[in-house]
């Protein structure tokens, strides 16, 4: 059967064409939690976690795609849109402005939608990641893809070599106990003034991943969401690793259109502050719905960083408890 696939949880196998779309969800649902559970209880960075992840995500895509099928509609791009595709594309001409040759890396490429979006860039290489790649995407001359985790294809690239580096719904995924590692491996990678574009889901209208459908608005994710951030969270994070904020973007929740707000350095600051303010407030006394509204129009999920000229070496993080927080969801 080619719709059979075998779970992790008992090792048994079931056929997925057999399952309604709520069954579907369930088993995503169980197969996730479950799966995210186990990775928590195994070492950082080994390629025992990593080989469990490989295999979860291969389940979760399969489930994802069958629940599509049954839909009408196959996704060819895990939130990725038109609107991340322009924004890449003009941080790629903005580069251009003072670099001719330029190195793209994308954490995480999915049904390949931002790549393809960049195929026709001249001098620009084209390199990036996922724990499973599709094989017209492994097979295209134009991409340098390499199946496995971010931290084990980063290893694979020259330090200070990557003038772009994109992930979408990506950072939520790395477990608190990595983070430190993640975070100095990719400013090791960064060029100087090299920036990296992050969406990521905000904590506090999550769950984002397969607990949604399950758990309460406002619970710890269960799944593949390792750790929600909130905005100012993001903020500190980058700042903490030598990044600065580059750009204030705002997402419109409704078309998903991105708004570039002020560039200056006082608008910047202004920005943040509001957004910061935005964030204490609504959670506390706005019901989800109008929640969701304030946090997501006035507090983008979408973060533009830019490698910092000073040095920062061996920073450490902590280890994120009591914060609220699992490549699919």
């Amino acid at each position: 059967m080619e719709s059979a696939v075998q779970k992790i949880s008992d090792d048994s196998f079931i056929d997925l064409a057999t399952l309604s779309v709520a069954e579907l969800d369930r088993l995503h649902f169980e197969e996730e939690s479950y799966t995210a559970e186990k990775v928590r209880q195994t070492a950082p960075l080994s390629r025992e976690r990593a080989d469990l992840l490989q295999r979860g995500y291969a389940l979760v895509h399969a489930v994802m795609q069958e629940k599509g099928a049954k839909q009408g509609r196959v996704k060819k791009a895990f939130g990725a849109n038109r609107h991340y595709c322009s924004l890449v594309n003009n941080e790629v001409r903005n580069i251009r402005k003072r670099k001719k040759n330029i190195i793209f890396f994308e954490a995480g490429v999915g049904g390949g939608l931002v790549l393809d979006a960049l195929r026709d860039e001249n001098d620009l290489r084209i390199m990036g990641c996922d724990f499973c790649i599709e094989k017209k995407l492994a097979d295209d001359p134009r991409f340098e893809l390499h199946e496995g985790a971010i931290d084990q294809s980063l290893q694979r690239v020259e330090d200070t070599s990557i003038d772009l580096f994109y992930w979408n719904d990506v950072l939520e995924h790395i477990l608190d106990d990595e983070i430190d590692q993640y975070m100095n491996l990719i400013r090791r990678k960064m060029a100087d003034r090299g920036t990296v574009i992050t969406i990521t889901p905000n904590k506090h209208v999550g769950p984002g991943d397969i607990s949604r459908l399950f758990l309460p608005p406002g619970s710890r994710a269960a799944g593949f969401h390792f750790h929600e951030y909130s905005f100012h969270e993001l903020c500190d994070l980058w700042t903490r690793y030598g990044f600065r904020t580059k750009r204030c973007v705002f997402l419109n929740p409704l078309t998903k259109a991105i708004w570039n707000g002020p560039r200056s350095s006082f608008g910047i600051r202004c920005v943040e502050s509001l957004r910061r303010s935005i964030e204490l407030i609504a959670p506390a006394i706005l019901p989800m719905t109008l929640r969701k509204v304030a946090i997501y129009v006035l507090e983008s999920i979408v973060s533009i960083n830019e490698k910092s000229s000073y040095n920062v070496q061996n920073v450490k993080m902590g280890s994120g408890e009591g914060d609220e927080a699992s490549l699919f969801s």
